[in-house]
């Protein structure tokens, strides 16, 4: 079995009527957590059982017996009809316990680096959205904020199958890196309380988080320049207002990557090996559009006769 290209794995078997033979199959998991193998497997499921099981394909040949040759003479054929399989059904004996050896850094460094990429093409940030609206804040009165129409899940995998290193039996490996939203940051522009950070909470909930405004926002003070982004963050939304007199809500969804290698020795035994890698270097912040909000007054003026 050659190595995987473009999804695809080469492989190649002995024929006893034709020879070696060889194909370029679909890499195709298997049902379940990935990289785990089956107990029985055709050929069309290689990458799986590569290194973890002797693989045997049984042929029969169907012939009569020369005198003059003292041998069976016909032709070999497989017990599977090819109509019914595109390929050989083969036979699988496990093998002993096989090591397992986390991989070089520089291995796994990359391979968040493509996750973390493939990341920011598919998955964007919403549309920060407020209840009262927006034009509608009153100071010291609780309002309700959302993200609406993110496309962030919660949490999402990306992985590679790959061989152990070495030469004759090894292991193959599942590494799974998975990036998962492990922190919302909001920020409400003004100098008091002015953040909120969250764990575990969905963004997009009708009122994801709530904020009492200390003071009403205004130009006369700069209200609309006022701003806190997560560490490490610029504000690059700029500081035009659609109106007087108002300032802006920002939400930022910091995506955190992690990588897990699941393996399964030929006995059947299953692990999953937490690897440390890149110290949250691939780590990064997928911020909102953000909401301009008015902060208003309510005066009272006292009844007396």
């Amino acid at each position: 079995m050659g190595p995987v290209a473009n999804g695809q794995r080469p492989i190649s078997w002995y024929n006893p009527g034709q020879g070696v033979i060889t194909a370029t199959i679909p890499d195709k998991p298997f049902a379940g957590i990935p990289g785990y193998i089956p107990p029985k497997a055709s050929v069309l499921y290689a990458s799986l059982i590569m290194g973890s099981a002797n693989m045997t394909i049984h042929y029969e040949l169907d012939g009569t017996w020369s005198t003059s040759t003292q041998s069976c003479v016909g032709n070999w054929t497989i017990p599977a009809d090819n109509k019914d399989y595109g390929y050989p059904i083969a036979a699988v004996t496990r093998r002993g316990p096989l090591p397992y050896t986390t991989p070089p850094s520089v291995n796994l460094e990359q391979l968040v680096a493509s996750a973390s990429a493939k990341f920011r093409q598919v998955y964007t940030g919403g549309q920060v959205a407020s209840s009262p609206p927006a034009t509608g804040q009153i100071v010291h009165y609780p309002a309700c904020f959302t993200e609406q129409g993110a496309n962030v899940p919660p949490t999402v995998g990306f992985s590679i199958r790959d061989p152990q290193p070495g030469t004759g039996p090894v292991l193959v490996v599942n590494y799974v890196v998975q990036a998962t939203v492990n922190e919302i940051w909001w920020d409400f522009t003004e100098p008091e309380n002015p953040v909120t950070v969250q764990y575990g909470t969905n963004p997009a909930a009708a009122c994801s988080v709530q904020h009492t405004y200390a003071h009403v926002s205004a130009d006369s003070y700069g209200s609309n320049q006022i701003h806190h982004p997560p560490p490490g963050v610029t504000w690059t939304f700029g500081n035009v207002e659609p109106a007087p007199d108002m300032e802006a809500v920002e939400a930022w969804q910091h995506v955190h990557f992690s990588v897990t290698a699941y393996y399964q020795e030929p006995d059947g035994s299953q692990f999953a090996q937490e690897i440390p890698v890149n110290t949250g270097a691939d780590d990064f912040w997928v911020a909102a559009t953000p909401e301009w909000v008015r902060v208003n007054q309510i005066e009272g003026v006292p009844d007396t006769p």
